[in-house]
């Protein structure tokens, strides 16, 4: 499986870690699975042409230092390894 994903910078990541381990505590989450480097995912998809892919990324890479992201609902991907996640969207 691939993806097109942003990692956090540390502030961010400490903050979405707090969060997990909160949740864990007041609502029994403890069987939910918390990624080791919370993220941003844009894509995922189980093949890309990474060649056409490149470009573009760099492109906007390199046109972005950061941005703002609105934070939506919690939700999570059941199944036998559940993960909880939180919608997101660009602000304008």
């Amino acid at each position: 499986m691939y993806g097109v994903v942003s990692l956090l910078d540390n502030k961010h990541y400490q903050l979405v870690k707090d969060l997990c381990t909160e949740l864990a505590r007041e609502f029994a989450a403890s069987g939910v699975y918390i990624p080791s480097y919370p993220h941003i995912s844009y894509q995922v998809t189980r093949r890309y042409t990474v060649k056409s892919l490149e470009h573009v990324l760099r492109r906007f890479a390199a046109s972005k230092t950061s941005f703002e992201v609105q934070a939506g609902w919690l939700d999570i991907f059941t199944g036998p390894y559940p993960v909880l996640y939180c919608l997101v969207g660009l602000r304008p």
